[in-house]
């Protein structure tokens, strides 16, 4: 085993490693349960902070980097090595008793977590690329910071300290709220031990593929006329039986491909202590829902919208200890971080009790853009999107967090991205709230079916409002402009799907035909179509050469008629009724 002192960050094993399969696998299984150790190593850290951990948290803190120091000097990963026996030193007088869970020690327990976590993701990286594991330029600041705090004199404390404990705290009356959610010692308690098989998620996503295709194949079998024209009760029975299997399967795997949005929320933990730091703003984060699940691929889109929501919460959402205590409120600041499930989706949101949003400036800066005209009006709604066009800031100046406009354009890209839709609301004063309605899973869609002459195309519900007859629509055309519908006393843009689509033959009288109000891109669009046809759950598939192309078009769905289903991209739709452009740079 390499010394614990030993900070080489290309040692010879690891450069070899993507060489050599045993090894390789060896490497696979240290970053997955070293990922699942820092992560429990933050759940700790976070109730450290809260002050809702006790002694055995702190041993099971120390065994954590015991079994990553254990495991990468077997694979010759020095500089892990010399980090993670550091820190278990360090905790070791903890556990002794001779130094508090608080303060500088708790500071460098966290970020040792925090570059151990980089470092493995570099690890993982450099194995994929099949290159060496280059060196890390703040570790050995930080190694030689722990092993100062070793031997620096403390004196005798108990193992751990909230807030309260740490010099210079806010009073006890300021700390956080606990949490709604139980805490990890009751879900350690109450839910028992699991017994668990790893599998490798290329098979998970084959076999989630294959029930996709089963479930398109038993849609098509009970739909056929054939089976319908017959008479019998016990294969009508059968039938039945066979469509409740089939969904209860896909139900399952589906299932299996879900996880926990704990991970990305702790990321979201860790940022926010940062950022308190380095703003020089006390500041707390409160979660809830962590348990919520969602499919795989969405956790890791997660991460990326909630950072920058977060950074523009603690940069220009909230104010100065001196602002806040002007106010009324207390010093600390409170973030508010929820995720739960509202049918197929799962809505998340992020509040914090800030200053909330400056209608009257954003709606200046926006008239000195030119995109809204000098004596327009808007409702507060309408104002507040304003924040999510690109390059939009209301900032003053740039600081090292945000304020350079780009973070909340990101946001909405990043959620459109994922069939979603992202809105906010905020009260002056009180704070600003963030709410993302993002689907379970990007596999399967939940769409509503409509008709244009004699195809079929499929409208995501999650963008979906209401629809309606084409009786009960106001439409009327503006001289020089397009045609526009108001639906329930709103004006909005109206789109003929059959115009947009260039399909072929008449379209049908509007009084005959539907429409369909979506919303997409910050703004509501009615969109006429001949028929609504039903809602169904379908199983998404990729565009072939060419329709990819299609700027309007996000993929395609087998029927249960068998024939194939086109998916609008309703954003899409929306910014062509806007602005006449599908997208920036593309025409329709």
């Amino acid at each position: 085993m390499s010394d614990p002192h030993e900070t080489d960050a290309t040692p010879t094993g690891a450069a070899s490693a993507a060489r050599d399969a045993d090894l390789v696998e060896v490497i696979a299984d240290f970053l997955d349960e070293g990922a699942e150790g820092l992560a429990r190593a933050d759940e700790i850290l976070i109730a450290v902070e809260q002050g809702a951990a006790g002694d055995d948290d702190v041993h099971a803190l120390f065994r954590v980097f015991h079994t990553i120091k254990g495991v990468a000097g077997f694979l010759e990963l020095g500089d892990v090595v010399a980090l993670a026996h550091a820190t278990e030193a360090l905790l070791n007088r903890v556990r002794e008793g001779e130094r508090a869970l608080a303060g500088d020690t708790f500071q460098a327990v966290f970020e040792a977590t925090g570059l151990l976590q980089r470092r493995l993701e570099a690890l993982r990286e450099a194995v994929d690329a099949r290159a060496d594991l280059a060196p890390d330029v703040e570790l050995p600041a930080l190694v030689a910071r722990v092993e100062a705090l070793i031997v620096a004199p403390a004196p005798a404390a108990p193992l751990v300290t909230g807030l309260a404990g740490e010099p210079g705290a806010a009073p006890a009356a300021w700390e956080p709220e606990p949490v709604s959610e139980p805490d990890a010692g009751a879900r350690r308690l109450g839910a028992g031990l699991r017994e668990t098989v790893r599998v490798d998620v290329e098979r998970v996503d084959t076999m989630v593929e294959m029930i996709g295709e089963l479930m398109i194949v038993q849609a098509m079998v009970v739909h056929s006329p054939e089976i319908a024209a017959l008479g019998s009760v016990r294969l009508r029975n059968s039938v039945g039986q066979l469509t409740k299997l089939s969904r209860d399967l896909q139900e399952v795997a589906m299932r299996m491909r879900m996880v926990p949005v704990r991970g990305v929320f702790h990321k979201v933990a860790r940022l926010t202590r940062e950022l308190s730091r380095r703003s020089g703003k006390r500041v707390v984060l409160q979660v809830e829902g962590a348990d919520a699940e969602v499919d795989r691929s969405m956790v890791e889109r997660l991460e990326d919208p909630l950072v920058h929501l977060v950074r523009n919460a603690v940069d220009h959402g909230i104010e100065s200890a001196a602002e806040r205590r002007a106010a009324g409120k207390p010093e600390v600041a409170t973030l508010r971080l929820s995720a739960r499930h509202e049918g197929g989706t799962v809505a998340l949101e992020l509040t914090d009790d800030g200053r909330g949003l400056d209608r009257d400036r954003i709606l200046e800066r926006a008239r000195e853009r030119g995109l809204v005209p000098a004596g327009a009006e808007l409702a507060d709604r309408d104002v507040h999107e304003l924040v999510f066009l690109p390059g939009f800031s209301t900032a003053r100046e740039v600081t090292e967090i945000s304020g350079r406009g780009v973070g909340l354009d990101v946001v909405k890209r990043a959620v459109e991205a994922t069939r979603g839709r992202v809105s906010v609301s905020s009260e002056p004063g009180r704070g600003t709230t963030f709410r993302m309605v993002l689907p379970l899973t990007l596999a399967v869609i939940d769409g509503m079916l409509v008709s244009c002459g004699a195809e079929r195309y499929v409208l995501p519900s999650l963008s979906v409002i209401e629809s309606l007859r084409g009786v009960d629509v106001v439409r009327s055309t503006p001289a020089g402009r397009a045609e526009v519908a108001t639906v329930r006393g709103e004006t909005m843009p109206l789109l003929r799907l059959h115009r947009v689509l260039a399909v072929p033959g008449d379209a049908l009288a509007w009084d005959d035909g539907h429409v369909v109000v979506i919303e997409g891109a910050g703004c509501r669009v009615a969109i006429a179509v001949d028929e609504v046809l039903s809602q169904q759950q379908l199983v998404i598939k990729a565009l072939g050469n060419g329709l990819e192309r299609n700027d309007l078009l996000s993929g395609a769905a087998i029927l249960s008629d068998g024939r194939v289903g086109l998916i609008l991209d309703a954003d899409r739709l929306a910014r062509l009724a806007t602005t006449g452009v599908a997208r920036p740079g593309a025409t329709a």
